[in-house]
């Protein structure tokens, strides 16, 4: 799958395929994906607290670095989304509104050409119990 450059996004999430790549820029998720990391996402599977997941944000949201971000959902609920970027640490709150997407991150390949099924990336990563805290908070 030949991964689409986040600038080639079209503003509408409905307008990509069911499983889709993307090269993430930007090294706010390591060290669980590396700067640079080729992910796979699907829209067939609905993403739970613990996933990875692309966030398809309203125009509106972000003035720079794209609408697209990829980050940890630690919670969600019919009003707000809670994400994690691990770079520094963060936990943010979004309101649903402002959100018009999410997709479930199911593998990455590094830029060392290492491929990882996302399941397994999370469960062997020591920071995992860090951000299970806050799954749970």
């Amino acid at each position: 799958m030949m991964p689409l450059a986040l600038k080639s996004f079209p503003d509408d999430p409905a307008r990509v395929p069911n499983i889709y790549g993307v090269r993430g820029a930007g090294d706010c998720m390591e060290p669980l994906i590396p700067e640079g990391s080729d992910h796979c996402f699907t829209k067939l599977q609905v993403p739970q607290a613990g996933d990875v997941v692309a966030v398809w944000f309203a125009p509106h949201v972000f003035t720079s670095g794209g609408h697209v971000r990829c980050k940890l959902l630690v919670a969600s609920d019919a009003q707000t989304v809670d994400l994690v970027m691990l770079n520094p640490f963060t936990r943010v709150r979004f309101q649903r509104v402002d959100i018009l997407a999410m997709h479930k991150c199911f593998a990455i390949s590094e830029p060392n050409g290492q491929a990882h099924w996302m399941h397994e990336r999370l469960q062997g990563l020591t920071l995992h119990r860090r951000t299970t805290n806050v799954l749970s908070s």
